[in-house]
């Protein structure tokens, strides 16, 4: 067949599936190997504008996370977004990438067979009225969190095959309608420990508790599920209890709040501190009480997605308030963003990023971030800014990134 010839009927030249045995004559060569072989992964945590790989140093411009994986042939790719993107292999289908670049549609990322095997071809296969809030991919399947058309609703979507999405509901059920005009919830991703899967959120209700007037994080809801279709829910009662949370948004929409390995689940949460305090109330003679709640970054750890324990970062601004008298106070709180699990062959650490500020009286806040490595029980400081520049999302991309075709989506 010369080049300006038409090619032979029922050849397909779209470069998606099922391809006619004209294309497949073409590929006969190629390997489908059972199993997918693990990337060796670093941290790729997005600052300001851009993305920066922590192990290697490498920046890539206007994009947010990332994710490595190998497909049908050798050919290993990192695919890279401005919005969120995850990699499996799904029980029951083939490795593939899952991505949300405009908030509402999940893209399914496959290899170009038929074409030149570099590429990759994306087809939508999920579509949210409402919104995403999570993409992840966790135990064998991909999980989409929506948020909900009510208050406290939300929804949830999971893929074992890689191709049809089932609806599994609001992973989030059960949680209290504190004050109806403005509970809200932010429903969170889905993670893995190797045994069982959790998910986590944050939830608002004002005013959960008496006497407190000032808080900067929010309540933390979990839910757990042995197989990833029942969940059964958990949250902080109110302000004064641990945790709270306080997740990073992507975009403005989708949330990166767990991750899970080594048997663990790791949530992007806080520790409260409560500080105690009265005002004299003019022409009274007595006073008034109050509370106010300041919260440091921490790592929220737990072995079976039920209970859970904050674990401070060492570094982070510890929470603190003082009366200075004149109207004026000083403070300072942290909070942590993202997280994510690095793997390392058959095993790895997580990654965390926070920010936080302190501020006295009239004077300019001070703000800081910072990021961590660790088991989840211990952590070790890795990056510090006088900024908020280190507290943006974090994913997990291969070590040896010239080793992989780079796309952008």
């Amino acid at each position: 067949m010369t080049p300006d010839q038409p090619p032979p009927p029922d050849t397909d030249t779209t470069g998606h599936q099922p391809y006619p045995s004209g294309v497949l004559a073409r590929i006969v060569a190629i390997h489908f190997p059972e199993k997918i072989v693990g990337v060796a992964e670093q941290g790729l945590l997005r600052v300001n504008g851009s993305a920066l790989a922590l192990d290697t140093g490498e920046t890539f411009g206007g994009v947010s996370t990332g994710a490595t994986g190998r497909l049908v042939g050798s050919q290993i790719f990192t695919v890279l977004t401005s919005g969120i993107v995850v990699y499996g292999q799904p029980q029951q289908g083939d490795a593939c990438f899952m991505a949300c670049t405009d908030g509402y549609t999940v893209l399914r990322g496959h290899q170009d067979v038929g074409g030149d095997m570099e590429g990759i071809v994306w087809d939508p296969v999920y579509s949210s009225a409402n919104g995403v809030s999570g993409l992840s991919f966790a135990g064998g399947g991909f999980f989409v969190v929506q948020y909900g058309s009510a208050n406290l609703d939300s929804a949830c979507a999971v893929s074992f095959d890689g191709e049809n999405f089932s609806e599994i509901g609001n992973i989030y059920a059960g949680i209290p309608d504190i004050d109806p005009p403005h509970t809200s919830l932010v429903p969170g991703t889905v993670a893995f420990n190797g045994r069982s899967y959790a998910a986590a959120a944050w939830f608002f209700g004002t005013p959960n508790y008496p006497n407190v007037i000032q808080i900067d994080d929010f309540n933390m809801a979990w839910a757990s599920s042995s197989e990833g279709t029942g969940w059964s829910v958990g949250y902080t009662p109110d302000e004064m209890s641990e945790p709270g949370a306080n997740p990073y948004a992507i975009g403005g929409s989708i949330y990166t709040s767990i991750a899970g390995g080594n048997g663990l689940f790791v949530a992007a949460g806080t520790s409260r501190t409560t500080f105690q305090t009265t005002f004299p109330v003019p022409g009274t003679g007595g006073e008034e009480f109050s509370q106010y709640v300041y919260p440091t970054a921490a790592a929220v750890v737990s072995s079976d997605g039920n209970s859970w324990s904050a674990v401070n970062l060492p570094g982070a601004t510890e929470a603190s308030y003082a009366e200075l008298g004149g109207g004026y106070y000083s403070s300072s709180d942290s909070v942590s963003s993202s997280v994510a699990f690095i793997r390392t062959g058959s095993g790895g650490y997580f990654v965390m990023s926070a920010t936080g500020f302190s501020r006295s009286g009239a004077a300019p806040i001070e703000p800081a971030s910072w990021c961590w490595k660790g088991s989840g029980s211990s952590w070790q400081l890795i990056k510090q800014a006088s900024d908020f520049s280190l507290g943006g999302s974090l994913s997990a991309v291969a070590q040896n990134l010239s080793g992989t075709k780079i796309v952008q989506i």
